[in-house]
């Protein structure tokens, strides 16, 4: 007689496996979403491979791995499985990671000096892209003055006026042909107060790239209305419009994503070095996570700048609707803004203070409620 297959061996019950263990992963979806899914699942790939591999006991063996990475219906149910609990274990270290990137290393007497040492490093930056904006203009200001028959005289204008005059004079050379000569230069200063721009002011910069771009519009963003964007901003996500609210959001998942890839990167160049370390050329291996933490790292920066915008953003277009729901007057011009918003900036920082209310009620409820937008966002 043939033997049967056993229930572990048939497809069907390899499928139910992998089923049940997709059906946990829905369960927990509210949890495990995209965002979490992508980073975990190639970090447990490049784990799999790694030991699949051989690299944890002797030199890495590439011809073991078309037979390793042929998945039978078990195998892809422990991947799954796998994938998710890396994906729990990832979620909750997000935020320390995120605070570790931005700069807040603690207040040890090491993490004080470690970050006076990185905080020097962007103030020298700093400084040399202020010296590098006053090189181009001394170069754009001597340039135009010598291309120019008559240069306005800077002992009978004063320096401010000759200055703006000069000013004038580039961007007259700069419409022609000869202006040209001034094309590199001018390049180079937008670019040094880019860079410039990127910074907070000098007593507010921290040790890291990612760090400055989140403060400087920490800083920034809603003063011009006297508004404080870190104690205003929850107040904006629950009365702002949900197409704003959504924007922002957005922004801040691309940069949760970009911080997780960083993360698992950085693991994976982890594991790659401790499995790799006595392997001779292949430790080089472990290049490649260490590239895509560094991208990864970088794509962070950019997606904080584009939070930023986004938060600022919605901050101008949705001022109104957090007075109308804190029930206060709506100014009449900026100055009685900025006066309100002094008020109620001391008021929601539970200082005591004494704030107008307007008298009139309401007739509809707001639009934009949370109960319009759903409750399935986070």
């Amino acid at each position: 007689m043939t033997s049967s297959p056993s229930p572990a061996q048939t497809p069907s019950a390899a499928t139910s496996v992998a089923g049940n263990v997709l059906s946990v992963g829905n369960s927990i979806g509210r949890y495990f979403n995209l965002t979490s899914a992508i980073p975990s699942v190639l970090l447990v790939l490049w784990t799999y491979a790694l030991l699949a591999s051989n690299a944890a006991s002797s030199r890495p063996d590439l011809g073991r791995l078309p037979a390793a990475f042929a998945f039978s219906g078990e195998k892809l149910a422990g991947l799954v499985l796998a994938t998710i609990f890396v994906g729990l274990f990832l979620h909750p270290l997000l935020f320390g990671t995120t605070r570790l990137l931005e700069g807040y290393w603690g207040s040890s007497a090491l993490a004080a000096s470690a970050s006076a040492v990185w905080v020097n490093r962007h103030r020298a930056r700093k400084r040399g892209l202020n010296d590098r904006v006053f090189r181009y203009d001394t170069r754009l200001l001597s340039i135009t003055a010598a291309a120019l028959t008559e240069p306005p005289d800077k002992d009978e204008l004063g320096p401010t006026a000759w200055r703006q005059a000069m000013l004038d004079e580039i961007a007259l050379l700069l419409q022609t042909e000869q202006g040209d000569t001034l094309i590199s230069d001018v390049i180079g200063k937008q670019e040094a107060l880019r860079q410039r721009e990127e910074y907070p002011r000098d007593d507010r910069i921290m040790p890291t790239p990612l760090g400055n771009a989140l403060r400087s519009f920490e800083d920034s963003t809603g003063r011009q209305y006297g508004l404080d964007a870190i104690v205003t901003a929850p107040h904006f996500i629950l009365v702002g419009n949900p197409q704003h609210v959504e924007y922002v959001e957005d922004g801040r998942q691309a940069m949760d994503i970009s911080i997780r890839l960083f993360l698992i990167s950085a693991l994976g160049t982890i594991e790659a070095v401790a499995l790799l370390l006595t392997d001779g050329p292949w430790l080089l291996v472990a290049l490649a996570p260490y590239a895509l933490a560094y991208l990864a790292y970088r794509g962070a920066v950019s997606a904080a700048r584009g939070y930023g915008t986004a938060l600022a953003t919605m901050i101008d277009l949705n001022r109104f609707a957090l007075y109308d729901a804190m029930q206060l007057r709506r100014p009449k011009d900026l100055a009685a803004e900025l006066r309100q918003n002094e008020l109620l900036m001391g008021l929601l920082k539970s200082k005591n203070v004494n704030v107008g209310y307007r008298t009139e009620v309401n007739s509809a409820p707001p639009s934009n409620s949370l109960r319009a937008r759903g409750s399935g966002r986070r």
